[in-house]
């Protein structure tokens, strides 16, 4: 409904009929005519407006009115935070259809977006928020939340309200202040230290091996041998392997950066049973022949760390990424072990510069690392026959 003016306002009878379809409507009707409602120990009038746009000033002042502030003017064709929100989901929702975006991400965006609305309410004019509002805000956001998860939650707004301005919504961009900056580097430097190392020694490598079987036997092999995260692990395609060859040629999604590595026979024996001859095709379904979810690789892996106790520190499956770069780096062969990690500094111009890694580099690194990881970390001979299999 639009407001209605002279003696077509909104009438008494009409507000009682609507109030008794809408028992929860927060407002009343003065019984001098026009919606009310008693803020801050004083009483606020809306005047004889339709319910709609006595909801939308009454959101849009509450907050100032709660704190004994004077709101700003209300402007009808402002963008509201959820109308914002709405927009800024839709372009990344567009950008995960196209593979620019992983569904993961969305979500992330979409829980950050939850949170603002929750703060400030869905019809919160955005060229209204001040940077005491982000101060209260990241206040908000503090709580429950290590610094690492304030700083992500911080980034994605702040991502929101450049959206805001960039797409043309707003004619400036919204000021917030001092006070909703991110953690320092440096204080989450001192966390990530404290946590503790985040890969895993040979001898552990070894023990998860041992201690799995299966489709997730073959993902850990891939994570010791290629590298490659439990997000890379879903969308592995079959064209992505020469299993004769022996090499693994997989962009990475985040980046689209080029990737390659070389094979050890025990990652080629895991996957034959899963590739078995396909040209095309996702490597790893679950028993209902739908692609594993990141979380799902993430829940089955944990199971292993519990049953061989390995839970101190906070690692998961991309600690076995962790793991590959840190024997790798023995090699002192950077551009090596960043082609097989998927790595590009865009900030050195050697990126620019150099076409190709060859073959003989990248399978010396994979040489160290297996060595490393399966002869140094224990002998196949020492193995026991028994595996303590954590099957999906």
């Amino acid at each position: 409904m639009s407001i209605q003016n002279g003696s077509d306002r909104y009438t008494s009878e009409q507000a009682a009929t609507y109030k008794a379809a809408n028992a929860d409507f927060p407002l009343r009707w003065h019984p001098r005519g026009g919606w009310c409602k008693k803020i801050k120990g004083g009483v606020t009038y809306w005047g004889r407006v339709t319910p709609d746009e006595a909801l939308k000033l009454y959101h849009h002042q509450r907050e100032f009115l709660e704190r004994g502030e004077v709101p700003p003017a209300y402007d009808s064709d402002a963008i509201t935070l959820h109308e914002l929100c709405n927009e800024f989901l839709a372009s990344k929702e567009a950008k995960v259809e196209s593979g620019e975006l992983s569904q993961r991400s969305w979500n992330d965006y979409k829980r950050s977006c939850d949170h603002v609305l929750n703060h400030f309410g869905r019809n919160r004019a955005v060229a209204n928020l001040r940077p005491m509002d982000f101060q209260r805000f990241r206040s908000y956001l503090s709580k429950g939340r290590g610094l690492v998860a304030l700083s992500h939650e911080i980034t994605r707004t702040r991502g929101l309200l450049k959206f805001a301005h960039k797409m043309g919504l707003m004619e400036s961009s919204v000021r917030y202040g001092d006070e909703f900056d991110k953690p320092s580097k440096g204080k989450l430097r001192t966390i990530r230290n404290e946590a503790g190392r985040q890969d895993f020694t040979p001898e552990e490598a070894v023990k998860i091996l041992d201690a799995t079987e299966g489709q997730l036997n073959a993902m850990v092999l891939l994570g010791l041998n290629s590298a490659l995260g439990n997000s890379n692990l879903t969308r592995l395609d079959c064209k992505h392997l020469d299993l004769v060859g022996g090499w693994l040629s997989y962009a990475r999604g985040k980046t689209g950066a080029a990737r390659r590595s070389k094979l050890w026979p025990e990652t080629i024996a895991a996957l034959t049973p899963y590739v078995d001859g396909r040209k095309e095709g996702r490597v790893f379904t679950t028993k209902y022949l739908n692609p594993w979810s990141a979380s799902a690789i993430t829940h089955e892996f944990r199971k292993v760390l519990v049953a061989l106790e390995m839970t101190k520190t906070q690692r998961n499956f991309y600690g076995l990424r962790r793991t590959w770069r840190t024997i790798a780096d023995e090699v002192h062969d950077s551009g090596a072990a960043d082609l097989v990690m998927g790595h590009i500094s865009d900030a050195t111009m050697g990126s620019h510069y150099v076409q190709s890694i060859g073959d003989d580099r990248l399978q010396a690194v994979s040489n160290h690392v297996r060595k490393r990881v399966l002869i140094d970390g224990k002998p196949k001979r020492q193995r026991k026959a028994s595996r303590k299999a954590v099957a999906r």
